[in-house]
């Protein structure tokens, strides 16, 4: 299946849009959507009020303009995430243009897509998740995308999956090892700092690289292009090198001189990803990774690649989306013993607790069984998302910057379907 790529959106669909192919069948935005209905929107997006603008999206949000691609992204960093948090689940905030959620995993013709919301920040990832009451106070509206433990066990505890590609907002720390260092200093030398402390990229999304391996990864979040390979049949990604600045001193002596994205590359052109043909294993021996720019000219924001599919799935003969029952079963067993994640430590965490893990798993087999039992027509009315389920909440005409609460129905549906645990607290 032929699939666009585009890192941070920051609001801009219509540039982005018209660099998209006809022959498209799916865009991919790495975060910082910025799904901005009105004016009251923008209160609750961390962004200083003078960068602030309402972009394109109020206009597809409306239908006056329609996605002319089925669009799936996650959240970033610079959200309206009043407006994600209706969709905590997942969900369409405009027609064609679907919200992952928090985190989630669908399937798309044949494509499993999984991924999760926001960014890594210590101090919060050990909090559990809640629902935010509005308006958003000055720490809340900086904290509220940082993701949390919750979102990413019901990730880590998913089995590895050599027909997926994962989707995220920030990096996974270490990935700038297995890519070009020289081109990543050379477009961004502050980076170097970062790189030296091990602060570079996520370690919870290091954690996932290594235990999921999926096909693709795909990132955006610190504005350039670059790629990576990751093979599986050497090692996993470590923690901090400590023998990075030793790398450095080479790189700064111009001993590496590869570059693996040049600079004038049309933004647009297909990434150089190797399609070798690989022997058949439990999970692919590498993985792709591919990080974009934010939409500007002469950045790498866009990337088109054709990426094969699962042919097996029922996705692939209706063209809508799925939700992944595995995923669902997870994420309903990891919501159910809540307070047993909330008892666990950071190694808790890092090597998922035995018993812990047993547990969530064991409950999760008996959801899988029971989905096991429905018929096709079942299945579909359970799985299958509702293309047509977007429905406008809040007003795109109010000038008011007064904050109101919405029940969005796509929630509503989703938690009735799956009898969910209130995430209330």
């Amino acid at each position: 299946m032929l699939i666009a790529i585009e890192g941070c959106c920051h609001g801009v669909l219509d540039q982005i849009y018209s660099r998209v192919p006809k022959n498209v069948e799916l865009l991919i935005i790495c975060g910082d959507f910025q799904s901005i209905r009105n004016k009251a929107d923008m209160e609750c997006i961390s962004v200083p009020p003078k960068y602030r603008s309402m972009g394109d999206f109020q206009d597809y949000y409306t239908g006056k303009k329609k996605a002319p691609v089925l669009t799936i992204f996650v959240g970033g960093n610079h959200e309206a995430s009043n407006y994600l948090e209706e969709l905590k689940y997942g969900g369409f905030v405009a027609p064609n243009i679907y919200y992952l959620g928090r985190s989630g995993c669908v399937w798309y013709k044949g494509l499993r897509i999984a991924g999760w919301s926001g960014i890594y920040k210590s101090g919060d990832f050990m909090r559990l998740r809640r629902d935010e009451s509005l308006p958003y106070n000055r720490w809340t509206v900086r904290s509220v995308y940082h993701y949390r433990k919750d979102d990413y066990m019901k990730l880590r505890l998913m089995k590895p999956s050599n027909d997926s590609v994962v989707v995220s907002h920030d990096w996974p720390e270490g990935i700038y090892r297995y890519g070009s260092l020289s081109y990543l200093l050379k477009n961004k030398p502050f980076f170097k700092k970062d790189i030296e402390k091990g602060e570079l990229g996520s370690p919870m999304n290091r954690e996932l690289l290594n235990h999921l391996r999926p096909q693709y990864w795909f990132a955006a979040h610190l504005h350039t292009g670059f790629n990576a390979t990751i093979d599986w049949n050497r090692k996993r990604i470590g923690g901090h090198d400590q023998d990075i600045s030793r790398k450095m001193a080479k790189i700064e002596n111009k001993d590496e001189i590869t570059l693996e994205i040049s600079d004038g590359e049309e933004d647009g052109e297909d990434a150089k990803i190797d399609e070798k043909t690989e022997p058949v294993l439990p999970f692919h021996t590498s993985t792709q990774f591919l990080a974009l720019d934010k939409c500007l000219p002469r950045r790498t924001f866009l990337k088109i690649l054709e990426i094969p599919i699962n042919s097996t799935h029922r996705s692939v003969a209706n063209s809508s989306l799925y939700y992944d029952p595995e995923y669902i079963a997870i994420m309903k067993s990891v919501d159910r013993h809540r307070k047993d994640l909330d008892d666990l430590s950071f190694r808790d965490i890092l090597n998922p607790n035995q018993e812990y893990q047993d547990t969530v798993l064991k409950d999760a087999q008996q959801s899988l069984a029971e989905f096991g039992k429905l018929s096709p027509a079942e299945y579909d009315e359970l799985f299958q998302v509702d293309m047509n389920g977007f429905v406008e909440t809040a007003s795109p005409e109010s000038d008011s910057t007064q904050l109101k609460a919405y029940d969005n129905p796509q929630t509503i549906s989703f938690e009735g379907k799956f009898q969910r645990v209130s995430l209330m607290m």
